[in-house]
Order: C-alpha cells, then sequence, then structure tokens
C-alpha cells in the first residue's frame, strides 16, 4: 500500500515475464510476484508479493486462512486517476463493492533517495544559491565549485532570525530601516505555505553588494540545474580577493562564467588530444 501516488510500476509475474507502465495494473491471468513502484517522493520500493500479506484487519475481513491466496489473485490497484479514487470512496461510503485491501501493507525493500530540493533563492553576490530541500534542511551551495558550502542546522537558522527580529524591534523604536528586510523570496513564497522561514532566512544573509546576472537556476529536476546563456554569461567580474584568493593584486578580477566554463572544460583538451594521438597509432 503506497502512501503517496504511484508514477512507474514495474512488475514481474509467474511466468517471468516483465512490464513497466504508469497508472493502473493489473494482473491478468498471471499472479504478480515483484513489483517496484516508483512515487512523487525520491524512495523506490520493492514488493514481495510471494511473503505473507501484512494486512492486520480482522478475521471476517481479511477472508480467513485462506484470504492471501484469495487476494494474491486479485488485481494489484495503483491508480492516481481522480476518477478512480472518487468513485472508490463513493463506493465505499455507499456501501456497494467490497473494500479494496491491499496485498502488502509495508514494502520489502526501500532504496531511499535523497531528499529533492523544493525552493532556491540565488544571492546578490550571483556565486550562491540558498536551497531548501523536502526535509526543511538548508544549504548554501557555490555555483562557482558546484558544491555545498555550509548546512545550516535548526539552531543557527533560529538564531539568525531571533537576531534579526531583536534588530527589527530596535530599528522600530527609532523609526528607521530594519537591517534584515524583505528579499524576494518572501513575494514568490508559495501560496497556502504559512512557513516563511526560509524565506525570511533568505532575505537575512542575502549581502547587499550585488553582481550582473551571468546565469539562472531552477529545481524541476529535485536538484539544482544551472544554466548559461552565450550573451550574459561572461558579463559578471568579481575581484580575486572576494574569491579568497591571497597573495595577489587588489586590482585583479576574474570573470565568474569563464572561470565556470575553463573548470568544466579543463580536462576536455588532454582527453581529445589523447584520442587523438590514439586514432593516429592506429
Amino acid at each position: 500500500e503506497e502512501e503517496k501516488s504511484v508514477l512507474s510500476l514495474s512488475a514481474r509475474s509467474r511466468s517471468g515475464n516483465t512490464s513497466s507502465r504508469s497508472g493502473n495494473m493489473s494482473s491478468g491471468s498471471e499472479s504478480l510476484e515483484r513489483i517496484w513502484s516508483a512515487t512523487n517522493s525520491s524512495s523506490i520500493h520493492f514488493w514481495d508479493l510471494t511473503q505473507p500479506s501484512t494486512w492486520d484487519g480482522e478475521e471476517g475481513e481479511s477472508g480467513g486462512s485462506n484470504s492471501y491466496r484469495e487476494r494474491r489473485h486479485s488485481s494489484f490497484v495503483a491508480s492516481t486517476s481522480p476518477f478512480s479514487i472518487k468513485q472508490s470512496s463513493l463506493s465505499k461510503s455507499m456501501g456497494k463493492g467490497k473494500p479494496v485491501i491491499p496485498l502488502q501493507r509495508t514494502p520489502s525493500l526501500t532504496l531511499v533517495g535523497v531528499p529533492p530540493i523544493v525552493k532556491h533563492e540565488i544571492l546578490n553576490d550571483r556565486q550562491r544559491i540558498l536551497t531548501e530541500d523536502a526535509s526543511g534542511t538548508i544549504c548554501m551551495w557555490n555555483v562557482l565549485t558546484g558544491r555545498v558550502d555550509k548546512c545550516f542546522n535548526t539552531e543557527e537558522v533560529a538564531a539568525t532570525l531571533a537576531k534579526a527580529d531583536e534588530g527589527k524591534e530596535a530599528e522600530d523604536k527609532k523609526g528607521g530601516a530594519t537591517e534584515c528586510g524583505p528579499g524576494r523570496g518572501d513575494v514568490e513564497a508559495k501560496e497556502g505555505k504559512n512557513d516563511q522561514r526560509f524565506e525570511k532566512f533568505f532575505a537575512c544573509i542575502n549581502p547587499k553588494v550585488t553582481a550582473s546576472s551571468w546565469f539562472s537556476a531552477d529545481k524541476r529536476l529535485g536538484k539544482l540545474s544551472i544554466h548559461m546563456e552565450s550573451k550574459q554569461c561572461f558579463s559578471a567580474e568579481v575581484y580575486a580577493v572576494d574569491l579568497g584568493m591571497e597573495e595577489v593584486g587588489d586590482d585583479l578580477k576574474f570573470n565568474m562564467g569563464q572561470q565556470v566554463l575553463c573548470s568544466l572544460f579543463s580536462k576536455w583538451e588532454q582527453a581529445n588530444q589523447s584520442g587523438r594521438d590514439g586514432e593516429t597509432g592506429a
């Protein structure tokens, strides 16, 4: 029994045939033995239907000792259609038909996935991105290195927000503006979300120094994707000292887009040359 909407199924029948499909799946004339299910969560579940049923209902509901054999030859219901869900609910409420009894309550194996990123905001310095995943973990990504600089624990976030609230109260008494003002995340907060923790934290740590936009980012795959367009990817420069480099001149600048591209293709020339030498030798 899946708790979340099923997106895809891969089933193996008694005869050894394997099928993959989305939506409804019926065993037909063959009995299903093993099923892999993917839902809108990041984990994948494996269901071994050859094992005894984990249904914990009463004997009258489960049909006694022969209930497992009877249910095993029934259809495996995995419909996410609103019509199917509504029809099933109406049948139960009106007392028509038998209630759907799951073949298994819990999966035999779970491949735990990484929680997907659900929120992201690009900082004004155009070097870092603040993200929050489905588990509530807030992390700071460095676009130049492609790595996580830091993950903030709950205590750090709470302390930052508490300090911001204290500063806001002090500024309100003086009639001035708050140091931690509203950011773009406050405006783009999702509807129906009362928790503004991420947006407030972003507004507090977002630097006032701004740089030209040279990339865009999205989270459609549940992870960060960076897009660089040729018209704007070379439009932002930063001083070397701001990147943490030591023993360099104060006026030395780096083009951030150029540095990222050079890092991505740093080994391409060597690999390409090796391939050409191999073809020549052959």
